[in-house]
């Protein structure tokens, strides 16, 4: 224990650092592995109480850096910009960067936080290799909100594994293992990275980290458009897909009816917090002139959605396969809501789960 606090104060005390990472994640409900690469610069930067450091990266296509005021994204494949606070918390809906929930900063904050020791249990220290060089390696259960850079919600423990390097005590290795407790089973998701090519000589120099540094052709307004969904009024596109329970559906037959499309993933939380607030208005004013209906957009395994549908106690129909109009209806993140009326326009429209807001705005119109 006293060897984590130790390595966690030394990490703190780093001033500037560059290195390599590789990241591999993959969810037991999902059949496919992603992985991130690129480089990323981090600098102390004690007056940024949110975070404690800004940070330079550089994807394969996208570049990003904080400078302790806001994140700046850049795509280098269509040359667009886009600005955002550091924690998105609008509606109650966080944004993950995976590239520093398992970074060089996110485990020196962790293990130098003065709850370390008493949020973590079961703390196991074991030798390894790692690419060749001799590690120590520590497994240990931690609370989430302990090694969650954003600190918001208090939720399980994770399973950490971490191998720090013997010759230098720099950290190599770094695994989350998180568990999603279900209804009636237990989901997983699995994250692990690698640390290259530690460096300590080159510092950014500030103007690396301004907006003015972003290229004069590079478009903001494009980018914005980009994350907008359809606005009101809209006539909603058609669609014909398979339903989860057989059969199809297609938007269109449900003319005369209110519909509240909700777009879901599996092993989406705030897609599952939606649940309640979904079977509820569904009990309420369901079938005669409104209908929730649920549309899954990411997975093509038929039996796992299937199955989730009936552990998340979904009462309401869900259509499949709605990868096939999520350009459609600009599906970007999850849940969307979209409200159509009996005229198939759009008076409703919403990102992230806000139940008051939800309710509150179907209700009005079916009051």
């Amino acid at each position: 224990m006293e060897e984590l606090i130790e390595t966690g104060n030394q990490l703190k005390e780093i001033d500037h650092v560059a290195y390599s990472y590789e990241i591999k994640y993959f969810r037991s409900y999902e059949p496919d592995t992603g992985i991130w690469e690129g480089q990323i610069y981090f600098e102390a930067a004690p007056s940024d109480t949110a975070w404690g450091y800004r940070f330079h990266r550089e994807g394969r296509y996208q570049k990003s850096f904080y400078n302790g005021e806001y994140i700046i994204f850049l795509n280098q494949r269509d040359s667009t910009a886009r600005k955002k606070p550091f924690c998105d918390y609008e509606d109650g809906h966080m944004t993950g960067y995976p590239y520093l929930e398992l970074s060089l900063a996110a485990i020196a904050n962790f293990l130098s936080d003065t709850s370390f020791s008493t949020r973590i249990d079961s703390l196991v220290r074991t030798d390894t290799l790692v690419d060749g060089a001799p590690c120590d390696l520590y497994t240990f259960w931690a609370e989430s909100k302990l090694v969650d850079i954003y600190k918001l919600f208090q939720k399980d423990q994770n399973l950490i594994k971490l191998a720090l390097r013997k010759e230098d005590n720099l950290p190599v290795f770094y695994s989350q293992y998180d568990q999603i407790p279900r209804k009636n089973t237990m989901d997983y998701l699995y994250h692990e990275v690698h640390f290259r090519n530690f460096s300590f000589k080159q510092r950014f120099p500030s103007h690396q980290f301004t907006i003015e540094k972003v290229p004069s052709f590079y478009d903001w307004d494009r980018m914005i458009s980009l994350t907008n969904i359809l606005p009101l009024q809209t006539t909603a596109p058609d669609w014909k897909l398979p339903l989860v329970q057989g059969d199809s559906l297609s938007l269109s037959s449900l003319n005369g009816k209110y519909v509240l499309l909700d777009f879901w993933f599996i092993g989406c939380g705030a897609c599952v917090q939606s649940i309640p607030s979904l079977n509820e208005l569904q009990d309420k004013y369901g079938p005669n002139k409104f209908e929730v209906i649920g549309v899954n957009f990411s997975s093509k395994d038929h039996e796992a959605i299937q199955k989730c549908c009936t552990d998340e106690e979904m009462k309401y129909r869900n259509v499949w396969m709605g990868d096939l109009i999520t350009n459609a209806y600009k599906i970007k993140a999850a849940p969307i809501f979209y409200l159509i009326d009996p005229e198939g326009k759009i008076i409703y429209a919403k990102i992230g789960h806000d139940e008051k807001a939800l309710l509150a705005n179907v209700e009005s119109y079916l009051e």
